[in-house]
């Protein structure tokens, strides 16, 4: 016989799979249609967010089939919907077609048809349209049948567990009910890393695909945050990939920050983000490649700076000038880079500076100019000394990271490192000393002596040294240093001196101030940590 209890917990249970069958039937939660083809990388949501449509591969695959389905947007492993079943796409050219009227097919992209909704436009047979009423028909019976038995199965274990959990303890209860939360603030937590990136989103197995499996032949170089790699898309698009080191310091907070920076930023001097990736401990940004890779490659290699003229240079020097004048003072956020050097400037096939790294980029608030922090990020030898020892940043910090670049440009010799064996100075206490005795011509890279325009040069020189000041106050706004450039010589006043560190004294470098590196120069790697006073 059957107890009251018991009882009570049937009634619930039907009263519950009738609302779970009103739910999947009524559709509440519809796939908006779109008059724009959907292509493979690109995702559908729900008005309701419940649920997103777009292709997927299966992770076990050993070669590349490409689906259309629908899957929980919390749970993207969770499909609950294929269409192409039978009949995957071969490759990522993959597009989903969505007509007004709600039917959509599959297509790659020579147009040949991997599934459609769309009977009309099967030409297979004249049976075959007269019998899809009768299709859909049988369809509709069969997908409602399989709701309920799945529904029935679901009710039939969630009833059993109800019956046997009457005989469980208040404390096994609350345990159970603890580990429950537990499970949903994780997949909570998976969500949030996608909140707020309005980005296109490219699945994993589409990166490796277009990596070679981040294989050594595409490898670009290293970052400060991790390797970077070329990769190729389907159609032939190049693409750089910057995949995260798990020990490089640089966390989900840092990712989504240069991700919505660089998403909200338009400049031809600026590098240009194509889509991200987030699986697991895995993190990757997909960047425009650049062919000619970055700035100081060129002007740190004995034989490659011959090809860098002075009218190149200069163009050079003027487009990072004009895309850090856009971030501090022209865009619709206040950005401080604090990161700025010749490894993060990138150059296109015709040698146009971009610039890049956002990973410890600060938005600053309305009309605020500086900040101030007790983690110093950035590199030495480009960190202004207040904020490498004081934790004080501002868009002047970034003024002071242009002028070393600025220098090391003219030089073709870094600021760190840079050993003049009797004086032990840096490079930026070398110009100044040239500056003052009036010999700056004698910083100039030996490669320039025939290109250069001498007015340049000195104009160059003086706004440099302006850049690296002591204090400051005393440093000019990109505003100013990007007219500076573009204006004449005789208007510019005298630098004053320049802060500088000296050598540490311990110093094991044998490197002279008129040499350069035989290969390659070693990356200039990232502080991710420093405590400031």
């Amino acid at each position: 016989m059957i107890s009251s209890t018991t009882n009570s917990h049937v009634i619930y249970l039907c009263t519950f799979l009738v609302c779970c069958y009103c739910y999947f039937c009524s559709a509440k939660d519809n796939i908006t249609t779109s008059d724009e083809p959907i292509k493979d990388g690109f995702n559908l949501e729900s008005e309701g967010k419940k649920f997103q449509m777009g292709f997927f591969s299966l992770g076990n695959a050993s070669e590349v089939r490409r689906y259309v389905g629908i899957w929980y947007r919390r749970d993207p492993k969770t499909v609950v919907w294929v269409a192409n079943r039978d009949k995957p796409v071969p490759d990522y050219t993959g597009v989903l077609t969505v007509a007004k009227d709600g039917n959509f097919k599959v297509l790659n992209i020579k147009d040949d048809v991997y599934f459609t909704t769309d009977t009309d436009t099967d030409k297979a047979n004249t049976e075959r349209k007269s019998s899809s009423p009768n299709l859909v028909l049988a369809i509709s019976i069969a997908s409602s049948a399989l709701i309920l038995s799945l529904l029935c199965g679901i009710g039939y274990m969630t009833y059993k567990r109800l019956v046997n959990g009457r005989n469980n303890n208040q404390n096994n209860r609350e345990s159970h009910s603890h580990n429950i939360n537990e499970l949903l603030h994780l997949d909570d937590s998976k969500e949030d890393d996608r909140e707020g990136l309005d980005v296109p989103y490219f699945e994993l197995e589409r990166i490796i695909d277009a990596t070679n499996d981040f294989s050594e032949e595409n490898r670009l170089g290293q970052g400060g945050f991790g390797p970077v790699y070329k990769g190729m898309l389907p159609g032939g698009k190049e693409i750089a990939v910057k995949r995260l080191s798990s020990l490089s310091g640089q966390g989900l907070q840092e990712f989504k920050n240069e991700v919505t920076l660089i998403a909200k930023l338009q400049h031809r001097n600026l590098v240009r983000l194509l889509g991200y990736c987030i699986r697991g401990e895995e993190k990757m940004l997909l960047y425009e490649y650049m062919p000619n890779r970055s700035l100081d490659l060129f002007i740190f290699d004995q034989t490659l700076c011959a090809s860098l003229d002075w009218k190149m240079r200069f163009d050079i020097i003027m487009g990072i000038a004009r895309g850090l004048n856009y971030l501090h003072h022209d865009s619709r956020l206040r950005i401080i880079h604090r990161d700025l050097k010749t490894s993060n400037i990138l150059l296109d096939q015709d040698m146009n500076p971009k610039i890049s790294d956002f990973g410890l980029a600060k938005i600053v608030k309305g009309k605020d100019i500086e900040d101030i922090t007790n983690r110093v990020v950035g590199t030495f030898g480009y960190m202004s000394p207040e904020y490498a020892l004081d934790g004080v940043f501002s868009i002047k910090s970034d003024v002071f990271s242009f002028g070393v670049v600025l220098l090391e440009i003219l030089s073709g010799k870094r600021n760190t490192g840079f050993y003049q064996a009797q004086k032990s100075i840096s490079l930026l206490g070398q110009a100044w000393s040239l500056w003052i005795e009036e010999r700056p011509f004698e910083l100039l890279d030996q490669t320039l002596m025939k290109s250069c325009n001498s007015s340049e040069v000195l104009k160059c020189m003086c706004v440099g040294l302006m850049c690296v000041q002591g204090d400051p106050d005393d440093r000019p706004t990109m505003t100013n240093v990007v007219m500076m450039l573009g204006g004449d010589m005789s208007t510019l006043p005298n630098p004053k001196e320049p802060a500088f560190i000296p050598r540490r004294d311990n110093a094991t470098s044998t490197s002279t101030s008129s040499s350069k590196p035989d290969t390659q120069t070693k990356n200039m790697s990232t502080i991710t940590e420093l405590a400031g006073r």
